[in-house]
């Protein structure tokens, strides 16, 4: 009976204890009893805290391997890169070659969109070697150097690409050594016919994120 009445307990606590805010169970609620500090740190409350705010793994069939990191990470979970989609010029980009006819920023075609249609622009190489490039500081983006250090979330990098079809290339950093502080992002390309004007490859709606969910370590 005395077993009973305590899993009743710990359930109406964790019931209680799901609405509150995140910061607050991690700061306060923990603090408050043994049993308190339990419920906080248990996988069961931090799985029903992201179902209860939409919170989703990318893959469906797998759980991550912490519930409460995976809570925080989806919660800081946004692109890295500045002005991803030629929205304003090229600022905040390096312009590490800009050969040919140079860079330019044209508009997709309709026929061209994106799966994401408030994508709108492409930066569009030339005839000789178009490069340009973006360092993201992740300690200044708000990442510990506990976090990179110890948990190491995997580091995601996509990009969308067009020459003849429209592509997205996505690389996944995944347990990397201690001590990344930046990630470089690089991109470019040129016409290999060597015609004037604008025939390279068109790239857009590049991105850098830390990802909610890590691979499991070996």
């Amino acid at each position: 009976m005395q077993s009973r009445f305590s899993e009743v307990s710990v359930f109406l606590l964790e019931e209680i204890l799901v609405q509150v805010p995140a910061t607050d169970l991690v700061h306060r609620c923990r603090l408050v009893s043994s049993l308190w500090r339990d419920v906080v740190d248990s996988a069961s409350l931090w799985k029903r805290k992201c179902k209860r705010e939409g919170l989703r793994p990318r893959d469906p069939t797998s759980s991550p391997v912490d519930w409460r990191l995976f809570y925080f990470l989806s919660q800081w979970r946004r692109n890295l890169l500045s002005n991803p989609r030629a929205e304003e010029g090229f600022n905040n980009w390096t312009l590490c070659s800009n050969g040919g006819d140079k860079w330019k920023i044209e508009s997709i075609e309709p026929e061209h969109a994106l799966p994401d249609d408030t994508v709108q622009k492409y930066f569009v190489t030339s005839y000789s070697p178009c490069m340009k490039s973006q360092i993201v500081d992740l300690r200044k983006e708000g990442y510990s150097v506990r976090m990179l250090d110890e948990i190491r979330p995997d580091i995601v990098c996509s990009d969308w690409i067009k020459y003849e079809t429209l592509i997205k290339m996505t690389h996944v950093f995944s347990g990397y050594g201690r001590g990344v502080r930046f990630v470089k992002f690089s991109h470019g390309g040129s016409d290999t016919q060597f015609w004037a004007g604008w025939y390279g490859i068109r790239v857009t709606n590049s991105s850098v994120v830390v990802e909610a969910e890590r691979r499991a370590r070996q």
